[in-house]
């Protein structure tokens, strides 16, 4: 009896985990659709962003959110908070969040690289070694369980936690090798000495985490930003910040002649990106260049968000690929 009932167990289980292996793997968004089939709305979130699901057995982390996964039959997937059902398309997977009508279609890490080689890593000498630039896609795992390399370093650095409740800003720069050996450990924009050391050290006991798969001698660059908003702005972040500020009025109005009008009050003002911009600067260049292209001004628009990067940042990609193509 025993034995009918783990072989009855299994003919309801396996199929479940057939479909499911398919899902297993690294995802990553290339464009949102509604209803429709047409391109979401120029301000939605998921016209241009960095989405990507890292889908395991019984996990799914979605960009830093880690979350139990349950399998309900062969197109949902429960993640305690939200349902979401899926599809598969070809190279595509297709999903639905519960309760909207925007469907998300994700390519395998593998597969977004090959449409897309501009997100291979970048070659560069140094010294007469080849490395390869680190990105977000690239096959790199840090596997510390719930906390980023920031925060494990951070957490590692007494005198560096010190600071994070002021106004400050670090980056550290090192290669991990294809052996996962840390070398090169180089800590900029830091002029206490005893806090430059305290990182590297703290940045050594982090890398027992790093997992590289890429088969590449990586360089990794990590920028830390603490601060207090606004206290930490300078005089030229202030100007824009304000520009920045007046044309939010207008544009979540959708008047976006008058929004223009405000925001470029700042726009030639010189600040430093890698400092303020999650802080504000990425919202002002996309939300000015989204008013560019409504008022019909795709060339301002291309040069506008050009100012973040090019298509290799998910933040601008989209709107430069289908709306600012000569």
């Amino acid at each position: 009896m025993k034995t009918i009932f783990v072989l009855v167990s299994l003919l309801f289980v396996y199929p479940l985990f057939a479909q499911s292996d398919k899902l297993l793997g690294r995802w990553v968004l290339d464009f949102a659709l509604t209803e429709d089939n047409s391109l979401v709305p120029l301000d939605h979130p998921y016209f241009s962003n960095e989405v990507i699901y890292e889908i395991s057995p019984n996990k799914m982390k979605i960009s830093a959110f880690t979350f139990d996964t349950k399998y309900i039959g062969d197109n949902e997937i429960d993640l305690g908070h939200m349902k979401l059902s899926y599809t598969f398309n070809e190279s595509y997977l297709t999903v639905v969040e519960k309760d909207t009508k925007i469907k998300l279609y994700f390519l395998k890490r593998d597969d977004f690289v090959k449409k897309y080689p501009e997100f291979e890593e970048k070659r560069i000498l140094s010294e007469g070694r080849e490395l390869y630039v680190a990105n977000m896609l690239s096959k790199l795992v840090f596997d510390n369980g719930t906390i980023d390399p920031n925060s494990c370093i951070t957490n590692g650095a007494s005198l560096l936690k010190k600071k994070t409740s002021k106004n400050y800003f670090m980056k550290a720069a090192f290669i991990l090798d294809q052996h996962n050996q840390i070398s090169n450990i180089v800590v900029s924009n830091i002029e206490e000495d005893d806090i430059r050391q305290q990182v590297i050290k703290s940045i050594q006991r982090c890398g027992k985490f790093y997992k590289n798969y890429t088969g590449k001698d990586l360089l990794v660059t990590l920028p830390f930003n603490f601060f207090k908003m606004y206290e930490f702005f300078n005089p030229e972040a202030k100007r824009v910040y304000r520009a920045y500020q007046q044309g939010e009025e207008w544009f979540g109005n959708s008047e976006f002649e008058k929004a223009i009008f405000e925001y470029e009050k700042g726009i030639d003002t010189k600040i430093d990106i890698e400092r303020y911009g999650n802080v504000f600067y990425d919202d002002y260049i996309i939300h000015l260049g989204i008013a560019y292209l409504a008022t019909n001004q795709k060339e301002k628009a291309a040069s506008t968000f050009r100012k973040l990067g090019d298509e290799t940042n998910f933040k601008i990609r989209n709107y430069l690929r289908f709306y600012c193509q000569s």
